[in-house]
């Protein structure tokens, strides 16, 4: 499983609910969380440092030993997705490119701890980017 830090900006695309009350991704222009939600922005890049659309980016509550994955997403063609997701301690992500597991790393410049977009908070917003560490998907 590839692990993914995440920084973001309004985004565009919709999470794949897996069930009816999964948290779903955010709209394009989103800048707030759903009432009793928080907000996770997430911009990924390829190993070039440009947008990489098309990766599917999987939000995970892993603040106890069984993490559970709370939404998905596609990045969109700026390379980016959004998560309104419901308060935890501890969200990581990770990305799938073809379905197979992506390593990812913080962005340069990024003070995000590998794979950990920290703590959601009801009503706040967390912004993260980051980086491919291969190019052969």
């Amino acid at each position: 499983m590839a692990i993914l830090a995440l920084t973001a900006f309004p985004i565009g695309a919709r999470a794949e609910p897996a069930a009816a009350a999964r948290p779903q991704a955010a709209e394009a222009t989103k800048q707030t969380p759903k009432p009793g939600m928080g907000l996770l922005l997430v911009t990924l890049l390829d190993v070039d440092g440009q947008p990489a659309p098309g990766v599917t980016v999987h939000a995970y509550d892993t603040t106890t030993k069984n993490s559970k994955e709370l939404s998905k997403a596609s990045t969109d063609k700026q390379g980016r997705v959004a998560f309104d997701l419901p308060p935890t301690k501890q969200v990581t992500c990770t990305a799938h490119v073809k379905g197979k597991p992506a390593p990812i790393s913080p962005a340069p410049g990024e003070k995000a701890g590998h794979g950990e977009a920290g703590e959601i908070r009801n009503g706040a917003t967390v912004e993260v980017t980051v980086k491919l560490r291969a190019a052969n998907f």
